[in-house]
């Protein structure tokens, strides 16, 4: 049997893979949490979908939170490849246009694990708060304890991570408390398929459905809306009534933009916290759709 409706992929370099030979199987591939602007920048395909928030998106929300920020001097720690060092290049532009200012910057190589001198140059800057911009999990697990232990006040709620997943928290036990970023999904979102797909999701597991597996669900979605919307199984008559489609999703009716094939979709800032006596990403803000640019004009589909 062959599969033709695909989705599941969290790396952006795998999806940028698939997405090569998705012609060839006559196949159609719906993103749920690769990032990378390229997906719908120089890479996309007329045959892929990005249901989910890209980095372009979480940067607008971060241009839009940042003022609302009482800190006024930041140290940053990022991912030394392109992606790390193009959000601190942008975070430090966009602290400077609001009066703020970054002391430091650093970028720890590639596999890095011990913490612990790069969090001392952030001590000797003498900031107010750390952002933390590993793009790894092992980074992020082996950065946010360190960052507590060897510096910040775990009540102060000062660190900022570019996302607050569930599994980060549940892997680094308190240290991620207080720890401010971007949700890509929350349970708390007030829609109506959101409302029943968490009901149904705490019947059946007896638990909150978490970040990845709301966005995962998202993303299904858009499948049926897109089966249905073509009253078809076929890639191309599904992708044809996909674009420029309003579809119905966990976060409200969104547009998928014809243009590069983004799902466009409120952004959401949040707080680790605990509830009901366990830690997990809260969503504080909502950002609407306004905020974001248009099209990515490097996606010619």
């Amino acid at each position: 049997m062959c599969y033709n409706l695909l989705i599941g992929p969290i790396s952006s370099s795998i999806s940028m893979t698939l997405s090569k030979s998705l012609d060839r199987w006559d196949a159609l591939f719906f993103g749920t949490l690769s990032k990378a602007d390229m997906l719908t920048g120089e890479s996309c395909s007329p045959r892929m979908f990005r249901t989910n928030h890209s980095d372009s998106m979480d940067l607008a929300m971060m241009r839009e939170w940042l003022p609302e920020v009482e800190e006024e001097k930041f140290g940053i720690i990022a991912a030394d490849y392109t992606w790390g060092q193009d959000s601190a290049e942008f975070f430090e532009k966009t602290a400077d246009q609001l009066g703020k200012s970054v002391e430091v910057a650093l970028c720890p190589p590639l596999g890095t694990t011990d913490f612990a001198p790069y969090i001392a140059q952030l001590n000797a800057a003498d900031i107010d708060a750390p952002v933390g911009l590993p793009r790894s999990v092992e980074a992020a697990i082996a950065f946010a304890p360190a960052g507590r232990k060897l510096w910040l006040d775990p009540t102060s709620g000062s660190l900022v991570m570019p996302s607050s997943s569930n599994h980060l928290v549940e892997a680094t036990e308190d240290a991620m408390q207080g720890v401010w970023g971007n949700i890509g999904y929350g349970p708390e979102i007030d829609t109506e398929l959101n409302n029943d797909f968490v009901s149904a999701w705490q019947e059946e597991f007896e638990r909150l459905p978490t970040e990845n597996e709301g966005q995962a669900y998202n993303g299904m979605q858009v499948i049926f809306e897109g089966v249905r919307k073509a009253d078809s199984v076929e890639p191309e008559a599904i992708a044809e009534a996909l674009e420029g489609a309003t579809l119905e999703t966990v976060y409200g009716p969104a547009t998928m933009r014809a243009e590069d094939h983004q799902l466009v979709i409120p952004s959401f800032i949040g707080q680790v916290k605990a509830v009901d006596s366990a830690l997990r990403p809260v969503i504080e803000e909502r950002f609407p759709v306004s905020i974001y640019a248009g099209a990515n004009p490097a996606c010619e589909l």
